[in-house]
Formats: structure tokens, C-alpha cells, sequence
């Protein structure tokens, strides 16, 4: 039996960026990413922080954000878009998705979607329990990667009124 030195996290980072590289990407006109979510329900969002991604000195990011609203458990299955805000050097301005319909995935490379950026991202999604996957490689993962899963963030983030205090 052949023993490979890779892990099995690594080798799944590396199916998602083989994925996501033949994803086709529309991005909404300027007006539309201005506009606020149309999901208007605090109790029905889920906010993501993907706390580092590049697209600078030969690397790349491949993010994508699952709406797990269809499940075996009666959740009500939930579509809406994601609002993805970055901060960092050369963030583009907030971008937001088309709709992400129950039971699937949302999937974006920097280099496409925020060219030369690096920093951190939050999206803001208009669905409950969405999550979030990342990939950091060189471009085209020829010698370095890593992946994490995005932190969801506690709804009650922000000043003292927002939180109820």
C-alpha cells in the first residue's frame, strides 16, 4: 500500500480551488452592491468573518459560503444574498451576491472579485446558518496552501445599543 505525505484538509483545499477555478463569476453593477441586503430580519441572518485573504505577491483566495438551509431536521429553507464587505489594502467596495438558494454554495477568487486586496472580509448574509470555507494558496497551489472555515460571528457584535445594552 502506497503511503501519501499530504493530509486529507489538504488535499479537500485542493479539490475546493480545483472547483471554484471553473466557477463562473457574475458580479451585480455598482448600484446593486451599494444596496443594502433585502433581508430585513436581524434573526435570520448569519455574519462571517474570513479574517485573512489575499491576492498579492502570488497568491490567491478561494472563498465559498454554503446556505445549509436544507437539511434532514424541518429547517424552513431560507434563500438570500450576502453582502461581503473587505477591510484592508486595496479593498474593493462591498459586494453583493446574487442569491444564494437553500442548499447551496456561493464560491468567488480574489483575484477576480478584489483584485491585488489582502485583509480580512465579513459577509453578512440574509439566511440563518450559513458557513464559510477558505483556501489560501499559491497561484494555481503549486507549493503552499492552507484553508480554514470562516468564524461565525455572535449577532450581538457591535456598539452597546445594538447589543441591547
Amino acid at each position: 500500500m502506497r503511503r501519501y505525505r499530504r493530509s486529507l484538509p489538504a488535499l479537500a483545499g485542493i479539490a475546493m480551488l480545483v472547483t471554484l477555478l471553473g466557477v463562473g463569476l457574475t458580479h451585480p453593477s455598482p448600484s446593486e452592491a451599494a444596496s443594502s441586503n433585502d433581508n430585513d430580519a436581524k434573526d435570520h441572518e448569519t455574519r462571517l468573518l474570513f479574517p485573512f485573504l489575499t491576492n498579492q505577491a502570488g497568491f490567491d483566495s478561494a472563498v465559498a459560503i454554503a446556505n445549509t438551509t436544507s437539511d434532514p431536521f424541518g429547517t424552513e429553507h431560507t434563500d438570500g444574498t450576502c453582502v461581503l464587505t473587505f477591510y484592508g489594502n486595496n479593498a474593493p467596495p462591498p459586494i453583493t451576491t446574487p442569491t444564494v438558494l437553500s442548499g447551496s454554495n456561493y464560491t468567488f477568487l480574489a483575484s477576480t472579485s478584489a483584485p491585488n486586496f489582502q485583509g480580512y472580509m465579513i459577509a453578512v448574509c440574509g439566511f440563518p446558518l450559513a458557513h464559510g470555507f477558505a483556501f489560501v494558496s499559491d497561484t494555481g497551489a503549486k507549493t503552499l496552501a492552507t484553508s480554514y472555515l470562516a468564524v461565525v460571528l455572535d449577532e450581538h457584535r457591535g456598539t452597546p445599543e445594538s447589543r441591547g445594552s
